[in-house]
């Protein structure tokens, strides 16, 4: 079979390790390309043939023409039997350059953005489509005019564990250092809490964004103690060793850090995003704060640093989710969906 996948941009977050690794499994056994409309940042490797096509990005008319006429003409020139389309921008971008064109579609719901599309016209979109994946329950239920044809497929991961024995007194924050990510309320939340609390521990950002010179004076002001690290290819290091990992978000859909620190026995703190509730069971596994406040935050942060037999608790409780998260669960629903799709109607 050949298959296409489309994405708008390949940088470093959920949506490319996602890629990845449904690259890796279908380019086994099949004939794949991938072609990207944005940027590259080639911080992973994938197993296809990657090409750029040479379209204007944004919403306006003319750029919008634009690009929907050059995917139309690339698919016709290609000829797959199944196109994958990951993320809500290049979803819509397919859906409609297609049109007509008797092919094969399986749209895939990837990372919040701050500037989502309006409801009905990406329901109009997504409705030419012939499946849908998501990542959490919330999206599975707000795709409900996909009846059937949708299902929940996390991100596959599978790391190597680490042990209580090499943990310090240390939060870490993984992720990109953009508004969406809530940093600016997460140190205005560490700055609420006591000296005495916060005695010992370090407060390290692994990540790079536009917000940092914004970040570091945020926190200098205030008086807290941030150690950034910009991104790192060593962050299973950092994760070996903190006691706490702390995801401040405003918006996300399977965030990679609360998966990834189940792999390094680190307590897990969130935000309630549709994400983080997908992922933790709030004084089970994990904290979720109330809402997204710094006092909210703040609260949940103290009860964590203050406790070391709930950190230790949630630690050893998150390990039991690491079977949701395997390839071979990946693959086999993957399979599926395929499957369904192609053989539909």
């Amino acid at each position: 079979m050949k298959i296409l996948f489309f994405t708008t941009n390949i940088k470093n977050g959920g949506s490319e390790r996602y890629l990845s690794a449904l690259d890796k499994f279908l380019s086994a056994t099949n004939e794949t390309k991938i072609f990207y409309f944005g940027e590259n940042s080639e911080l992973f490797s994938f197993k296809s043939p990657i090409e750029k096509l040479d379209v204007k990005t944004g919403d306006a008319f003319l750029a919008e023409t634009n690009r929907r006429l050059k995917i139309r003409n690339c698919v016709k020139s290609e000829d797959p039997d199944l196109i994958i389309s990951l993320g809500e921008s290049a979803n819509v971008d397919l859906a409609f350059s297609i049109m007509s064109l008797n092919k094969k579609l399986i749209l895939t719901e990837q990372s919040k953005k701050e500037d989502e599309k309006s409801g009905s016209f990406k329901t109009m979109a997504y409705k030419k489509a012939d499946f849908l994946t998501v990542l959490n329950r919330a999206e599975f239920d707000k795709f409900d005019f996909m009846k059937e044809n949708r299902k929940i497929i996390y991100s596959p991961f599978d790391l190597p564990s680490a042990d209580f024995s090499k943990k310090e007194k240390i939060i870490l924050s993984v992720g990109r250092l953009e508004k969406i990510k809530g940093y600016e309320n997460y140190i205005k939340a560490l700055s609420m809490i006591s000296n005495s609390i916060k005695d010992g521990w370090e407060i390290v950002l692994c990540g790079s964004g536009s917000l940092e010179p914004r970040l570091r004076d945020l926190a200098l002001s205030l008086g807290v103690s941030v150690s950034f690290l910009g991104f790192r290819n060593d962050i299973s290091y950092y994760y070996s060793k903190a006691s706490i990992v702390a995801l401040p978000s405003l918006k996300e859909t399977l965030p990679n850090s609360l998966i990834e620190s189940i792999y390094f026995d680190c307590a897990r703190f969130a935000t309630p995003t549709d994400g983080a509730k997908e992922l933790i069971n709030s004084g089970k596994d994990g904290v979720l704060s109330t809402d997204f406040t710094p006092k909210a935050m703040k609260d949940a942060l103290e009860a964590l640093m203050t406790s070391e037999a709930a950190r230790l608790k949630y630690a050893y409780e998150s390990r039991k989710l690491k079977e949701k998260f395997s390839i071979e669960i990946f693959n086999k629903s993957w399979l599926e969906v395929i499957n369904r799709a192609v053989n539909a109607k």
